[in-house]
């Protein structure tokens, strides 16, 4: 288990999100899932502190188990896409909090990194209004 000393993390419309890509190759995937075990389970990588920011998905400043089950929750698409409040659904609220989020509204609180990942609803890395044009209709459709 390792401490982060973590700044807060935001995407904007301009910053790609890196949450859970521990080996910085653009992509999430088993070789991410990987480092994780290295860094929890066999203790053989000690992850720099870039890597623990990113790795720490559920907001609580250290890297557990938890944080893997919600990467590998993520790449395997066990999920509701969009979904940001786990009542296993995207309804307007999950909308709500995207957009308090982009507007910066400080009593919202801000979006915790894997719920940054589960709203980028296009899948472009960037948490947008465009996200949440995508999370409205999908919404619509049911």
């Amino acid at each position: 288990m390792f401490i982060s000393p973590r700044m807060e993390m935001r995407s904007t419309s301009e910053a790609p999100i890196r949450f859970g890509d521990l080996n910085n190759d653009g992509i999430l995937d088993g070789c991410d899932d990987y480092i994780y075990d290295d860094i929890i389970w066999r203790k053989t990588t000690k992850p720099s502190e870039c890597q623990i920011s990113i790795a720490d998905l559920d907001g609580d400043h250290i890297i557990t188990s938890t944080d893997q089950i919600l990467f590998e929750n993520y790449i395997s698409g066990f999920y509701v896409k969009g979904d940001l409040n786990n009542d296993n659904r995207l309804s307007t609220f999950d909308i709500i909090l995207v957009r308090k989020h982009i507007l910066l509204i400080p009593d919202a609180g801000f979006l915790k990194p894997y719920q940054i990942l589960f709203a980028d609803m296009n899948n472009n890395g960037k948490l947008s209004t465009f996200d949440i044009l995508l999370m409205r209709n999908k919404i619509l459709q049911k």
